[in-house]
């Protein structure tokens, strides 16, 4: 028995052994022996629910690792594609766009330094 459940099953023990007391029941050594089965009644119950979640987490993994070779290409292809556009110079907001990403200073070489399709 781990210390952690000995500290679990004497503590259980105690409060069972006073609302015995309080209640004016007698309290003898099979108590203790039920109280001590209840307490890894519970732990056990815990315990498999958890190893469920964790039995699934790792489970999502192994699709989630299964899918990376697949994610990975996917986005090489979409970086390629990326810049391949920007090599085009296409702008899709056009010359006159302001918004946040077009509307900066075209000296500091950011976002928004060139308008349409060059020359």
């Amino acid at each position: 028995m781990t210390e952690a459940r000995q500290r679990a099953v004497a503590l259980a023990q105690f409060y069972f052994r006073v609302i015995a007391e309080l209640a004016g029941m007698a309290w003898d050594g099979d108590n203790n022996t039920e109280v001590e089965l209840m307490v890894g009644y519970v732990i056990d119950a815990a315990a498999a629910r958890l190893r469920g979640q964790v039995d699934d987490a790792l489970e999502r993994l192994r699709s989630l690792e299964q899918q990376t070779p697949q994610a990975r290409q996917l986005q090489l292809e979409a970086d390629q594609a990326a810049a391949d556009l920007a090599e085009s110079g296409y702008d899709r907001h056009g010359r006159d766009c302001r918004c946040a990403y077009c509307a900066t200073d075209e000296d500091e070489g950011v976002p928004g330094g060139h308008r349409g399709w060059r020359p």
